[in-house]
């Protein structure tokens, strides 16, 4: 009767230890499954940083020409800003100084000045 409820002692820890060796395997198959997922997510990732990167830098390159190009435009239309403002400002003396100047050339040369200039 002893030697019965060992033998049924040692079945029932046997089926547990069995049933945890189970577990343990179908644990490790998807470790495994999960380790191959993060190995295709990375050599993925991978892939396409190396397709995008030398894209994006060249790009980056050209932006920095386009930024370039815009500031010397900026630069540009400042220089035409002043050199305008200043020979608007020449003219208006030049008109103030020629109080004989016949009115109708004096009215003609007015409609080809620039709306920005402030009429007397």
């Amino acid at each position: 009767v002893l030697l019965l409820s060992h033998i049924n002692a040692f079945l029932h820890v046997l089926s547990k230890v069995l049933a945890f060796q189970e577990s343990i395997e179908e644990m490790l198959i998807r470790l495994d499954e999960f380790c191959g997922m993060l190995d295709m997510i990375r050599s993925d990732s991978t892939e396409l940083l190396a397709q995008h990167i030398p894209c994006l830098r060249v790009q980056v390159e050209e932006m920095k020409n386009v930024y370039t190009k815009i500031d010397k435009i900026e630069a540009f239309v400042g220089m035409v800003a002043g050199s305008v403002a200043m020979l608007e400002m020449q003219v208006l003396e030049v008109e103030r100084g020629q109080s004989c100047f016949p009115q109708t050339v004096h009215k003609v040369l007015q409609t080809f000045r620039s709306p920005g200039v402030s009429q007397e």
